[in-house]
């Protein structure tokens, strides 16, 4: 209970000092950001968009298939199972 009043006290604190600086926007028109762009760009015309596509979903679909087998594991050592 202390615990939660203390954060919730230091929480407040940070947003009040963090609404009192000034709000910064970034869009497409700022020097940083266009340069940026121009990187992506870049990189995008240079690297096979279809062979980083691959690799990329090759990767996400075998990090679904652990996140899926680890919850079955769960589930089963959950089950009442006899063995």
């Amino acid at each position: 209970m202390k615990t939660v009043i203390l954060v919730a006290v230091i929480l407040v604190v940070v947003f009040a000092l963090l609404m009192a600086l000034p709000t910064i926007r970034i869009d497409k028109d700022t020097v940083i950001a266009s340069n940026a762009f121009a990187y992506v760009r870049a990189a995008c015309y240079f690297i096979p968009t279809g062979t980083c596509a691959a690799i990329l979903a090759i990767i996400v679909g075998l990090q679904v298939f652990r996140i899926i087998v680890a919850l079955v594991k769960t589930i089963w050592e959950l089950l009442p199972v006899v063995k």
